[in-house]
């Protein structure tokens, strides 16, 4: 770790713990006095009291009020010494810390960086020290956008100066006219050593010293590019989701707990030919099919909302046209501690596999009632018989 310029330069001078103690002992004087004056009093109020005892009660009053003051002068010898540990520990804390943290003084030279400064900008603490001022830490244009930002928010409206002394005058103008708790935050771009622009969120506050008087500024930036890294990986995911959902050759819907539709992709359009925005005025889903497979529908449904697993229930729908599809209805529910949420919705259209396997079978069929050398008026009956099993037909005259 290369040396870092420092904020504050460690002026402890410690004394000793009893400093001033022995310089205070003529304060016993003024206290046996006063002690003396307080017997007299007591004395007069009452009759009974026994002067002998002033000298007693004049050191006793005198040792206690000289031990408050020596224990006082103590404490405060102690808290100085105290302040050590806790300005090593914060400076620690924030050499340790995640965010790059650089401070200013009032003419805008820099006067601490912390090691994550370094990571971020990827300047050497050293080399930052020596090019502050000539090196550009921002991507082109982030300064005038920041200082007219920071200038709406405090008010300002003369237009600053365009050069970097006039950018950084106005900087220091609007953070002495924030209140002492805000921080304000801006997101900004940064420009590393080797020219690569990466996005932060700047926190700008004030420095103060012990007075409460303004002797700088106190930058933090937050590192973003590893969010918006993940946040476009999240997007491109849900781009690839959404695209092969509304590409799917299948059915996909996500229905409410009352049966209305709440997604549905395009695929269903294709089968049933109703769009989107008439699936989702539906009141329940089993509408969408013909009247004899309704009530099955609406069984498998409340199945599925009471937590069973359906899959793969083949369904035959009887179009408006007269032709009839042959489908595979999957469903399944989405819970939340174990309270219905959805009922995911997967269905097929498996009209050509049945018909594909349905002539398969014919086939076969076919060739075995004439593989047996039935006479031709059996073998006719056999094979309308087998046609109308493969077809779902109830009657098949020759």
């Amino acid at each position: 770790m290369s040396e870092r310029p420092e904020a504050l330069s460690e002026q402890t001078q410690p004394a000793p713990a009893a400093q001033g103690g022995v310089s205070q002992l003529w304060l016993i004087l003024p206290f046996s006095i006063v002690a003396i004056s307080v017997g007299a009093a007591l004395a007069r109020l009452f009759p009974h009291f026994r002067w002998e005892s002033l000298p007693v009660v004049a050191a006793v009053l005198a040792t206690a009020l000289f031990a408050l003051l020596l224990n006082r002068r103590l404490l405060r010898a102690g808290a100085a010494q105290d302040m050590e540990p806790i300005a090593e520990g914060l400076r620690e804390l924030l050499d340790s810390a995640g965010p790059a943290v650089v401070a200013l003084d009032l003419s805008g030279k820099l006067i601490y960086c912390n090691p994550a400064t370094e990571r971020v900008l990827g300047y050497r603490a050293a080399e930052l020290l020596e090019r502050w001022g000539t090196v550009e830490l921002l991507a082109p244009g982030e300064a005038e956008r920041l200082v007219a930002e920071m200038q709406k928010l405090c008010r300002v409206e003369r237009p600053p100066e365009a050069t970097r002394a006039g950018l950084m005058a106005a900087t220091m103008q609007c953070v002495r006219m924030l209140p002492p708790s805000t921080v304000p935050s801006f997101e900004a771009k940064v420009r590393r050593k080797d020219g690569v622009q990466i996005a932060v969120i700047l926190h700008i506050s004030a420095l103060r010293d012990a007075a409460g008087e303004l002797t700088g500024m106190v930058a933090v930036a937050v590192d973003q590019s590893d969010n918006i890294n993940r946040e476009q990986a999240q997007r491109e995911s849900q781009e690839r989701y959404r695209d092969l959902f509304e590409h799917s050759t299948e059915m996909i819907a996500t229905l409410s707990p009352s049966g209305q539709f709440l997604y549905a992709n395009p695929a269903w359009k294709r089968c049933f030919g109703v769009d989107q925005a008439a699936l989702l005025d539906l009141r329940s889903f089993e509408e969408l099919f013909s009247e004899g497979v309704r009530d099955e529908v609406a069984a498998l449904f409340r199945r599925a909302l009471d937590g069973e697993m359906v899959d793969r229930i083949p369904l035959r729908h009887h179009t408006l046209d007269g032709r009839l599809l042959e489908l595979e209805l999957s469903l399944s529910r989405r819970q939340k501690t174990g309270v219905p949420l959805a009922v995911r919705c997967l269905m097929r259209d498996v009209t050509q596999q049945k018909q594909r396997e349905n002539r398969l079978a014919l086939q076969l069929a076919v060739s075995q009632i004439v593989g047996e050398n039935a006479s031709g008026e059996s073998a006719g009956m056999r094979i309308l018989e087998a046609l109308c099993i493969s077809q779902g037909w109830d009657v098949a005259i020759e």
